[in-house]
């Protein structure tokens, strides 16, 4: 188990806690009062610290306390302080203030396995995390050199955006954060806290930079690093907007839930002449070819899974749609997967150009405006083209089009009504060859009506409109999505399948974030789970929460088919009957006492008293459509 060091000065107690701890699995060392007690924790490696409210003469317990987290190494042992006496509550409030992680009191003492099980695990979190810093600090020397060659060779000496992602990657950001799989900060440097805020630690990113698209960038660095993503903060009442790039670097050792590393680099901060470019392209020219072929074998109307009839009416859409020219405008929830379905409709088709995307929601109106059209060179710099000169006989995709500012959505209007663009810096107009996908949460009818969209771009993108559908509308696909989610987690972590308890409840739950939430949820079960399988446990808060809601009857796994002479036969009509001629439902005295035999009954009746109409039935059992499917096949019934 763990080495446990015990500080205690009365002899009697030592022993009774040594023989209690020693019963409890543990390795004890025992130290008699607070001077040897210091002395011990120094050479001996301890996991956890035990000690004693009460060390009689000598030094005192707070300061032995005190000493212990200032010493370094040690600060990060877990100190449990205990009282087997009567203590006051003003000396518990004291060895907090001294550091100590947990004061327990004689009441409280019938509980110390648990509470010593609890700090442990902790600390075990801890060293697991402090491993991974180490190797990550390794891998990211080597990465940042490797990059920063790169960047040397290929970036511009003024473009202040290559200047900033070369800061990175030699090692020098303005800031860092220490991001788990959920997207909860878990560390942060002073620096973090200036681009940031003071209050970030424990915060999600997508309080911290909502609607940017922030989340979701960190959340796919998953093997591989990333890097150059731009977005810029509002002006809050404890920090300044700014303007930054952000790169993030994740961790690939141990089986705990993965961490990424966020890197961040202050624009404003970057004062350099002319202007930035918005492709820096990175990928030796030759495995440009092979890359996009790869993507147009991965996008494809057959990587949207499910077989439910909102997936096949959207995967026949997506079909129809990649081979025309015109917009497409994507309506759906926010994580419903817009993104993949614009990398379908692009790659599906027979565009040759690149695919490039920018999130409205991310930047201000003028960087915005650089973004789309391009930014005019000045006496010392040179003009760089916008998004849609770049993607010529290609596809720019506007992630929520709706924050698009009204300026902006008059003048690419105008671009696309005349089907030409001046790009900055030159004298004549090239004819625009670029397809527009947009996707939105907000329906822009009625943002045209209330002024707040321009009216002949609605129309234009509105042309074509392509709903995805939430998840909740997708039940029959969750386990397959959570399952195909699962072989590109789970492989990192010997994870191999789903209980049958978490198909349940994972099916049931009503997924308010969509796909997104789904992914995170099934990265989070993946970097938590043990021996291979992910158990209620494992999931997320929000949908453990579910599990101790729904009835256990609806998550335990079915044992097995029933026999043949278990099932019932139906007959024509809308009633099912035994072949007796009674009720299948009817409930006699030769019935074993058997849950199973009442549940059965009990779906009988329901489809009789609906006419067969199975949804008509779960509603009136009061359980959800998929859970009556399932037990519908556990019994046989058709």
């Amino acid at each position: 188990m763990a080495r446990i060091l015990l500080i205690e000065g009365d002899p009697g107690e030592r022993l009774v806690m040594r023989s209690r701890l020693a019963d409890l699995g543990h390795e004890v060392l025992v130290a008699e009062g607070g001077a040897r007690g210091l002395v011990e924790a120094r050479a001996s490696g301890a996991d956890l610290i035990l000690l004693s409210m009460d060390l009689g003469s000598g030094i005192s317990a707070a300061d032995v306390c005190k000493r212990l987290k200032a010493t370094p190494g040690l600060n990060r042992v877990p100190i449990l302080v205990y009282a087997s006496k009567q203590a006051t509550l003003e000396q518990a409030q004291r060895m907090y203030d001294m550091g100590c992680e947990a004061y327990i009191d004689r009441t409280h003492l019938p509980h110390l396995d648990r509470i010593l099980d609890v700090h442990l695990r902790i600390k075990s979190q801890g060293d697991e995390l402090a491993e991974q810093c180490r190797l990550l600090e390794r891998e990211n020397h080597r990465l940042c050199e490797a990059d920063s060659r790169l960047a040397e060779a290929t970036a511009p000496a003024s473009d202040p955006v290559a200047r900033a992602n070369r800061k990175l990657a030699a090692g020098h950001p303005d800031g860092v954060l220490l991001v788990d799989s959920e997207g909860i900060v878990r560390d942060c440097d002073r620096g973090a806290f200036e681009l940031l805020g003071p209050r970030i630690q424990g915060t999600s990113l997508g309080k911290i930079a909502p609607g940017c698209g922030l989340e979701a960038f960190v959340r796919d660095a998953r093997t591989a690093p990333r890097q150059g993503f731009r977005f810029e903060t509002s002006e809050r009442r404890d920090r300044s907007p700014r303007s930054l790039i952000a790169s993030v670097l994740p961790t690939t050792a141990g089986e705990s839930s993965p961490l990424r590393v966020v890197l961040f680099c202050d624009l404003g901060r970057c004062h350099f002449s002319g202007g930035y470019s918005s492709a820096d392209g990175m990928v030796p020219r030759q495995e440009v070819g092979a890359l996009v072929e790869a993507a147009r074998m991965t996008y494809v109307p057959g990587a949207i899974i499910g077989s439910s009839a909102a997936t096949l009416a959207l995967r026949s859409d997506i079909a129809r749609l990649a081979d025309l020219n015109g917009p497409v405008l994507l309506h759906g929830e926010r994580g419903s997967g817009e993104e993949l379905l614009a990398r379908i409709l692009h790659y599906s088709g027979r565009r040759t150009g690149s695919f490039l995307e920018l999130n409205c929601s991310a930047l201000s109106e003028e960087a915005l405006e650089q973004e789309l059209f391009g930014k005019a060179g000045d006496s010392e710099g040179e003009s760089h083209p916008g998004l849609l000169a770049l993607c010529q006989d290609g596809t720019l995709y506007l992630a929520q089009v709706s924050a698009l500012p009204t300026r902006l959505q008059a003048r690419l209007e105008e671009v696309l009504e005349r089907g030409t663009l001046l790009p900055p810096g030159a004298r004549r107009k090239e004819r625009l060859e670029c397809r527009i996908i947009a996707s939105t949460s907000e329906g822009l009818e009625a943002l045209v009506a209330k002024g707040a969209f321009h009216g002949a771009l609605a129309q234009r993108l509105g042309a074509r409109v392509l709903r995805v559908p939430p998840l909740r509308e997708r039940r029959e696909d969750i386990v397959r999505l959570a399952r195909a989610m699962l072989l590109r987690f789970g492989c990192a972590h010997g994870v191999e399948s789903l209980s049958p308890q978490v198909e349940a409840v994972l099916a049931e739950y009503p997924w308010p974030g969509n796909l997104a939430e789904l992914e995170a949820c099934m990265e989070h079960a993946c970097g938590m789970a043990r021996n291979g399988v992910i158990e209620i446990s494992h999931l997320t808060q929000p949908v453990r929460e579910l599990a101790t809601e729904i009835s256990p009857v609806a998550i335990i796994p079915s044992q097995g088919p029933p026999s043949p002479a278990e099932r019932p036969t139906p007959v024509p009509g809308t009633h099912l009957v035994s072949h007796e001629g009674q009720k299948a439902w009817s409930i006699t005295e030769d019935d074993p006492i058997d849950f199973d035999v009442y549940e059965k009954k009990v779906l009988l009746r329901a489809l009789d008293c609906t006419g067969g109409d199975k949804l008509a039935a779960a509603r009136l059992l009061h359980v959800g459509k998929s859970t009556l499917y399932r037990k519908l096949k556990k019994f046989g019934i058709t």
